[in-house]
C-alpha cells in the first residue's frame, strides 16, 4: 500500500513550512522545470443549419513539458545500472499531452439533453525508481463517455454509459530497449439507468 506522493516545484521552504505538516508524504523537488499550453474551444454547430441549434461542440487540450533535474546521488545511483540515464526525469503524474472533446444536445424546450464525451491523455510517470529499477509508466488510455437525460412531466429519466472503449489500463517499463509489462487489467465498463418522479 502506497500513501499519497505529490510533487512540488514552485513551492520555496517557508510556504512549505507555512503550508505543510510533518506529516505530509510529500517529496520537493527544487529543480522542476514546467512549460505548457492550453487551448479550449466551444461551438454552436447552428452556424452550419439552423436544425443543429441544439447541438454544441467542445475540447480542450493541454500540452505540458516538465523536467526534473536529478541529484548527484540520485543519477549516479542510475548510471551504475544505465550509463547512458538521462540527467533529468518527468513530473511524476505529468503527462506531456491532454485531450477531452465533447458533443453535447441540449434542447430545454422538449427537455432533452445529451453527449458524447472522449478523454485522452498520453503517457505519464507513475513510479519513479530508487535508481536500480527502472521507472514505471501509465500508458495511453482513452475513455468515451455517453450520458442522456429526458423530463415526461414530472419524471425525469436518464442513462448514463462509461468507458464505452473499455480500453486496457497498462502500466509498463523498460528495460535495456525492451518494453515490459508491469501490469494491466480492464476497467470494465458500466451502464446505469435511473427514473425520479418530482411531487
Amino acid at each position: 500500500m502506497y500513501g499519497t506522493f505529490v510533487e512540488l516545484g514552485w513551492l520555496d521552504a517557508a510556504r512549505l513550512k507555512n503550508h505543510l505538516s510533518t506529516s505530509d508524504n510529500i517529496y520537493w523537488h527544487p529543480n522542476t522545470k514546467i512549460d505548457g499550453i492550453e487551448l479550449e474551444l466551444r461551438q454552436s454547430l447552428k452556424f452550419i443549419s439552423q436544425k443543429l441549434q441544439f447541438w454544441n461542440l467542445g475540447g480542450n487540450a493541454s500540452f505540458v513539458k516538465s523536467s526534473i533535474t536529478l541529484s548527484p546521488q540520485e543519477l549516479a545511483e542510475r548510471r551504475a545500472v544505465d550509463a547512458n540515464a538521462p540527467a533529468t526525469r518527468p513530473l511524476q503524474g505529468q503527462s506531456p499531452m491532454l485531450l477531452n472533446l465533447d458533443l453535447s444536445y441540449m434542447n430545454y424546450v422538449n427537455n432533452t439533453t445529451a453527449g458524447l464525451f472522449y478523454n485522452v491523455y498520453s503517457s505519464r510517470l507513475t513510479t519513479v525508481s530508487n535508481g536500480t529499477t527502472p521507472d514505471i509508466f501509465e500508458r495511453s488510455s482513452p475513455q468515451l463517455d455517453f450520458s442522456f437525460a429526458k423530463k415526461f412531466g414530472k419524471i425525469n429519466a436518464s442513462f448514463k454509459a462509461k468507458n464505452i472503449l473499455d480500453a486496457d489500463y497498462k502500466e509498463t517499463y523498460t528495460y535495456k530497449g525492451t518494453d515490459y509489462n508491469y501490469f494491466s487489467y480492464k476497467r470494465g465498463r458500466t451502464f446505469s439507468f435511473g427514473l425520479s418522479y418530482s411531487i
